[in-house]
C-alpha cells in the first residue's frame, strides 16, 4: 500500500517531469519541422525559426537543470516516470544530433559554392585594375568606373 508521505512528495516531482516533458516535446517539435524545412530546400522558412529554437533550447536547458537538482527524489519517489523521461531525452538528443549534421553539412555545402563562385574566373570582371587609375567602362546610359591596369 502507498504511504501517504510518498504521495505527497510524488506530486511535486511529478509537476516537474511533466513540466521538462513540455519543453522536451515542444524542443523535439521545432527540431522536426526544421529538419523538415531544411531537406525540404526551404532554408529561409527553416533559418526564421533560430530564435524560438533558441528560446526553447533554453527552457529545457533549464528543466534538465531543475532534473538534475532534484535526480535523489526523482530517483526515490518517481523512479519508473524519470526512466520514461529519459527515453524521451534520448529521443530528442538523436533527432538534434542528425540536425546539427544536416545543417553542418548544408553550411559546407554553401562554402564550397561560395568560395567556387569566388574563384571563378568567367564571371564579371571587376571594373578595378591594378595601375589605380579610374577610367569609365563602358556608355550605356550611365557611367561605371574602373581602373584600367
Amino acid at each position: 500500500m502507498n504511504n501517504p508521505l510518498d504521495d505527497a512528495a510524488r506530486s511535486p516531482l511529478l509537476r516537474l517531469l511533466a513540466s521538462a516533458e513540455d519543453a522536451n516535446e515542444a524542443l523535439a517539435n521545432l527540431l522536426a519541422e526544421e529538419t523538415r524545412l531544411l531537406r525540404a530546400g526551404a532554408m529561409k522558412d527553416a533559418l526564421a525559426l533560430a530564435p524560438q529554437k533558441a528560446t526553447l533550447s533554453l527552457a529545457h536547458a533549464r528543466a534538465g537543470q531543475n532534473l538534475r537538482h532534484h535526480a535523489v527524489a526523482l530517483h526515490r519517489h518517481a523512479r519508473a516516470e524519470t526512466l520514461a523521461f529519459r527515453e524521451r531525452e534520448r529521443a530528442l538528443l538523436k533527432a538534434a544530433e542528425i540536425n546539427v549534421r544536416l545543417l553542418a553539412t548544408l553550411r559546407t555545402a554553401l562554402d564550397s559554392i561560395m568560395r567556387q563562385a569566388l574563384n571563378t574566373k568567367d564571371g564579371p570582371a571587376s571594373p578595378y585594375a591594378r595601375s589605380g587609375t579610374i577610367a569609365p567602362q563602358n556608355q550605356t546610359g550611365h557611367r561605371l568606373l574602373s581602373v584600367q591596369s
